[in-house]
């Protein structure tokens, strides 16, 4: 069995320090954006929706672009996209394997790669626990992302919640979960050896089970509000170095040579029930397991998963563009902060304050803005 190939990069100064210069960009303007950008405007969320939401999924996207840059500029990081295309004008679900803790990031740029307007129209699953962080947790809650603690009792009211809210929105999203629910490493792997052989299942190497109690919700609950037009399956595979941790990131130890391989199916070719979904998905695991054996067993140069998606001259520009503003935001955000600290400081004291009371009585932001969208729908059914 292969994982993992390639040698992580030394922690030497310079790879510390791209590392170093990439979080603090990052984490900066994850803070500046919501705190400045978006938190003075928040009156359009009570009185125009519709306002609101277009407002905060482009400028979610510009500065989507600008990490993608910023992972290029700072890591090298290339990827590689085959497949099928996904259309930004359709919703769709994209389901994926989980290999690192940082997949959703570097996905980014694929999406980048196949159409930019992508990155205005993606929403993802994560992790419960990710929306509390300051700044970063702060946007992705504003952003209308879909938080789960991967408890199904949990978690049916907030799926079935929150792809109403994007169905009602009238934009068309494109959705991204990890059916395995978590990250392939040693200790899940030895989990999922036990579960394995309690059930009888066919060995995995490469991929986990996945959950499927959750990916049937999510399509059935489209389905039934006409949000889905595909699903898109799509095979991850690092060719270099997979990092086993996000704190790798830094040493500047990140992978540079991605692969993702795009398979697309139209919702009407999926079973209908339930359990047709179930055996569905466990199919295209099968496969990906598959796929992701024979790519592992090449020697590096010669590893492919199956045209390859790149972004026009014009596309780049426009990126250069996005990246030229952000970094123009975060460098006023300093030098405002550095010369004006006795107004500034408290400004951003009295921001955290505004997210930190709808995180205790609202449960944050993303549940703020889907009662304010769908409460009057929901008491016309009671």
């Amino acid at each position: 069995m292969v994982i993992c190939q390639g040698e992580p990069a030394c922690a030497t100064f310079p790879n510390v320090l791209r590392g170093v210069t990439f979080i603090v960009c990052i984490f900066t303007t994850a803070f500046v954006g919501p705190t400045v950008l978006i938190l003075p405007f928040l009156p359009i969320l009570f009185l125009r929706h519709g306002w609101w939401r277009k407002y905060i999924d482009q400028l979610v996207g510009t500065w989507f672009i600008f990490v993608t840059r910023l992972l290029e500029l700072c890591f090298n990081v290339k990827v590689n996209v085959t497949g099928e295309l996904i259309e930004h004008e359709e919703p769709g679900l994209i389901i994926m394997n989980h290999r690192t803790g940082l997949d959703w990031l570097f996905f980014w740029n694929a999406l980048f790669n196949v159409d930019w307007r992508l990155l205005t129209s993606l929403k993802i699953v994560l992790k419960g626990a990710i929306k509390k962080a300051p700044g970063a947790g702060w946007a992705m809650q504003l952003n209308s992302l879909l938080f789960l603690n991967r408890r199904m009792e949990e978690d049916k009211e907030p799926i079935e919640d929150m792809v109403e809210y994007w169905a009602r929105n009238g934009s068309h999203y494109q959705v991204l979960m990890y059916p395995e629910g978590t990250i392939m490493c040693k200790d899940t792997l030895e989990k999922s050896r036990k579960w394995e052989e309690k059930l009888n299942l066919e060995r995995f190497d490469y991929v986990l089970h996945p959950r499927v109690k959750g990916f049937v919700l999510m399509v059935q609950k489209m389905r039934q509000l006409g949000s889905i037009k595909f699903v898109y399956d799509v095979t991850l595979a690092y060719s270099d170095v997979i990092v086993e941790s996000e704190l790798e990131i830094f040493k500047g130890n990140t992978p540079k040579d991605i692969r993702y391989e795009v398979e697309k199916f139209r919702i009407e070719d999926l079973p209908e029930s339930d359990e047709g979904l179930e055996e569905w998905l466990n199919g295209r695991w099968k496969v990906k397991e598959q796929c992701l054996k024979s790519f592992y067993s090449q020697a590096q140069e010669d590893r492919h998963l199956a045209q390859v998606f790149e972004p026009s001259h014009e596309i780049q520009k426009m990126r250069n563009i996005c990246t030229a503003v952000w970094f123009t935001v975060l460098a006023a955000s300093v030098c405002m902060t550095l010369c004006y600290s006795q107004t500034v400081l408290p400004y951003y004291f009295v921001s955290s304050a505004i997210f930190v009371f709808v995180e205790c009585f609202y449960g944050g932001f993303d549940r703020l803005q889907v009662k304010l969208l769908c409460q009057d729908s929901k008491s016309k059914k009671k």
